[in-house]
């Protein structure tokens, strides 16, 4: 069906996401699976610390990958995916097999990331390691073929060029549909979102086709009325959660 490869620096948030998208899918009954180093019984640091446990890392990832990959299952691979070589190595075998490619990019900054490896319990990487790791990542590039279609997700990214939202409504999205996978697929009752004071009341469950709907008619009004009013990604987001309370209200009394 899909394989879907996930890239980022080091404790870029790549494993957040993995499990959103996994949950989703399950909700929907689609068969999925995620293939990381834990899958392995591997730590950070154990999987990187020299070019030998790099290598073999990467080789037990990939041939995961390939036994995994169906077309009636989607794969998710959540690992740095850092080297361009080895995402092109991944495109070929989904070639090979016949199912479709995706590229995720979560493009956290660097500093954060170091700050969230450093604050975070349990498995980290080690300075070295991560230092090393960070140095050596290459940037996924849409114009690639093994890089598309590339999807980007940025917490701090400012708003996009014409002050259009993008990664504010994604965050969004994100949040409603994990709000959902921790309700077990049922409804979530409600989501709450960082700096916005009022939860947004999720009665019922809402599909990934309804909220693609919802951000499609956001972005239409956006474009029209709101422009001027999206320059801060908080604005946007704030609107957005706004919108979906509207709409989800009206669509509750019909």
């Amino acid at each position: 069906m899909s394989l879907i490869v996930i890239c980022g620096q080091p404790c870029a948030g790549k494993s957040r996401v993995a499990a959103a998208l996994l949950a989703l899918l399950e909700a929907k009954g689609v068969s999925a699976s995620v293939v990381d180093e834990p899958s392995f019984g591997l730590t950070k640091t154990e999987s990187y610390e020299d070019n030998v446990h790099e290598k073999n890392t990467r080789a037990k990832l990939k041939s995961a990958v390939d036994s995994k990959l169906s077309k009636r299952s989607v794969t998710i691979l959540d690992t740095l995916n850092n080297i361009k070589g080895y995402r092109y190595e991944l495109w070929c075998i989904a070639r090979g097999v016949g199912v479709r490619y995706f590229m995720v990019h979560i493009d956290t900054p660097v500093a954060t990331c170091r700050a969230w490896n450093s604050a975070r319990e349990g498995d980290t990487y080690s300075v070295d390691v991560f230092e090393d790791l960070a140095g050596r990542f290459e940037r996924p590039d849409g114009r690639n073929r093994w890089d598309s279609p590339l999807f980007t997700l940025s917490p701090d990214a400012p708003a996009p060029t014409g002050g259009l939202p993008g990664p504010p409504t994604i965050e969004v999205v994100l949040c409603i549909t994990e709000a959902q996978a921790n309700a077990g697929g049922a409804a979530a009752g409600s989501c709450s979102f960082a700096n916005i004071g009022r939860p947004l009341d999720l009665p019922h469950v809402i599909s990934l086709a309804e909220l693609r709907r919802h951000k499609r008619g956001f972005l239409k009004l956006a474009t029209k009325t709101l422009t001027s009013r999206l320059v801060d990604p908080m604005a946007a987001k704030r609107l957005f959660v706004d919108y979906l309370r509207d709409s989800l209200g009206l669509a509750n009394q019909q």
